[in-house]
């Protein structure tokens, strides 16, 4: 089966409709390094000319986009669009979604290849509208969230990154791409170039890159140059509409003795709040925290860590009214800070390992992946749960591998925490703590090698089995979306549970196939969501005969599954089964049915 996105020139529907600006709606949120941005907008009906800004109108007059006719994914997820994130700007990856909460109800949706090797593999994702956006090699590319069917529309980027760890950032109807040494804009509609930034220093563009009223904010890192490294604020105006490849220069610069490696910033009304490396690449001499001023980059304070270089961004909690933070020399922060930006205190915890986590902070606790003594699996990596209130690790949840990216948090219906990891061990499972205030120890924990491990979500099997260093985000479904080493783009949703059908015609012609054009179909998953997914179910389409009682509705969805053994690891791997409805008919013959 093939469907057409929106037809060719002949058509005079050239346009891809991902919303207008005013249609969109900004939900930030901030992981490790892997600072993400998700713009999620409200399905409305829209005439092909509101599908595109004014911007790329302008554009249309310069360059025709072509989308194609492709095949559709064999395992399909049906969404509609409406708000599941917290936008508090805090930097916690949170979601108000409801999530799958073990593997007993959690599918592979569907597994895309983007690439042939690791050099054109996919960087990270983020969701924009009702897309899957992330780059490849020199591209910018999107798919679709629903089906991973990749759309022919692709942005060409001024460069290429030596790791693709960061994903895009989207604000203001842009998308925001670093490459090597540089950042590009392109039209969050067309994936058409902006403007680019070209860094005066240069070097590795392996820092998220922070959006907050109208600039964005990033480092670049050039380990073992002597180079002082930048980081650089740049307003993301697009001065220049008729021109795709304007340099922009930045509003102000600050720089380091050493790289901006993972390291993200904040920003409140007045003061920016970063973390960076140590003077000595690699170590563990004390690096810094600085508050800069907004609007100049200058520094207003500093703060000294106890050791090891911040590889995670900043993230705020306001029930704390604190900033949180880790660093590579093995530590967990709290700072406070007063309204000019400076610093009242930093309180420091030894977790026992490194960690480049951004802290996700959930009703008084924080949620960090820390590192364990070696490569090898079950080394003590683990995720760590720190009580803000006594500012003690609760407990430690044992990892597989080293979980180096921030936890996606979510509070369920019951009022425990439930926050997800993506872990750097082969496979690259997703793993989990269920976890409130009071909890001294890992609930429902497997027991593998003798040790109590965090339950995993989902483990990918076969081709998709890779080690795995990047954030995981969720849309309004609670399907959660990833990649990992393997070049495969993921998404990991809840189960089906039953198909209801709406619309459904019972008075049938004999010998005439049924007649689903009024039909509508659903899909119930068992987090409540209910999905429609009419254009992705079969029905027999054989003539319908004076015996036949019943059609069936069949929607395939999900490639597999993992199973859970109490206390003991996942089997993983599971064929998942098509969910069937049936539908009643009474089936007249020609002469009586007219």
């Amino acid at each position: 089966m093939t469907i057409s996105v929106l037809g060719d020139e002949d058509d005079g529907l050239l346009y891809r409709c991902a919303g207008s600006k005013a249609d969109r709606m900004l939900f930030r949120f901030g992981g490790k390094a892997f600072f993400a941005v998700v713009g999620v907008f409200i399905k409305s009906a829209l005439t092909a000319e509101q599908c595109v800004s004014t911007k790329g109108q302008k554009r249309m007059k310069k360059k025709i986009l072509r989308t194609a006719s492709f095949a559709l994914a064999t395992a399909l997820s049906l969404s509609v669009c409406v708000s599941a994130f917290v936008s508090d700007g805090t930097n916690n990856n949170v979601t108000t979604s409801v999530l799958p909460d073990s593997a007993d109800n959690a599918v592979l949706n569907w597994a895309t290849k983007v690439g042939k090797s690791w050099n054109d593999g996919p960087s990270p994702v983020a969701i924009v509208g009702d897309d899957i956006v992330y780059t490849s090699g020199d591209k910018l590319m999107r798919m679709n969230k629903e089906t991973g069917v990749v759309d022919s529309v692709v942005g060409q980027r001024a460069g290429t990154n030596s790791y693709a760890i960061q994903p895009v950032t989207y604000a203001d109807g842009m998308i925001f791409s670093a490459f090597n040494g540089g950042i590009q804009a392109f039209d969050a509609d067309t994936l058409e170039s902006l403007w680019v930034y070209k860094d005066s220093v240069g070097g590795q563009s392996v820092s998220p890159i922070y959006y907050n009223d109208g600039c964005i904010y990033t480092g670049f890192c050039n380990y073992g140059s002597g180079k002082n490294d930048q980081y650089v604020c740049i307003d993301v105006k697009d001065e220049d509409p008729d021109t795709t490849d304007e340099e922009k220069s930045p509003k102000w610069t600050f720089t380091n003795k050493s790289g901006f490696y993972w390291a993200g910033a904040y920003a409140t009304d007045d003061f920016v709040v970063l973390g960076m490396e140590n003077a000595k690449a690699n170590t563990t001499d004390p690096a810094r925290i600085v508050t800069l001023d907004k609007n100049s980059g200058s520094v207003i304070d500093t703060e000294y860590t106890v050791g090891g270089g911040v590889r995670s961004t900043i993230s705020y909690d306001k029930d704390t009214d604190a900033y949180y933070f880790t660093s590579n020399g093995g530590y967990f922060y709290k700072a406070t800070i007063d309204d000019e930006g400076n610093f009242t205190k930093l309180d420091s915890i030894a977790l026992g390992g490194a960690s480049t986590s951004t802290p996700t902070v959930l009703n008084g606790r924080a949620y960090v992946g820390v590192n364990g003594s070696g490569w090898g699996n079950y080394k003590g990596s683990a995720i760590a749960v720190i009580d803000l209130d006594s500012f003690e690790i609760a407990y430690k949840a044992e990892t597989k591998g080293y979980p180096q990216t921030s936890g996606l948090g979510v509070v369920n219906e019951n009022g425990y925490n439930y926050v997800y990891f993506s872990e750097n061990a082969s496979a690259g499972a997703i793993r989990y703590v269920k976890d409130k205030k009071g909890v001294t120890e890992v609930l429902d924990a497997q027991i593998v090698n003798g040790k109590k491990t965090a339950p995993s979500l989902f483990a990918p099997s076969g081709a998709q089995a890779q080690y795995a260093i990047a954030d995981l985000v969720a849309d309004e479904n609670g399907t959660i979306y990833f990649k990992n080493d393997s070049g495969y783009i993921m998404a990991v949703g809840s189960e089906a549970e039953k198909l209801v059908t709406e619309n459904a015609k019972t008075v049938c012609k004999e010998g005439e196939a049924y007649d689903a054009s009024d039909l509508k179909v659903y899909a119930v998953l068992k987090n409540g969501v209910k999905k429609d997914v009419t254009d992705y179910v079969t029905i027999d389409d054989t003539a319908l005969t004076a015996d036949d009682d019943f059609v069936t509705v069949t929607y395939k969805y999900g490639m597999y599954r993992d199973k859970t053994n109490e206390g003991a690891a996942n089997t993983t791997g599971v064929a998942v089964s098509p969910v069937e409805a049936t539908i009643d008919v009474t089936v007249l013959a020609a002469e009586d049915y007219d």
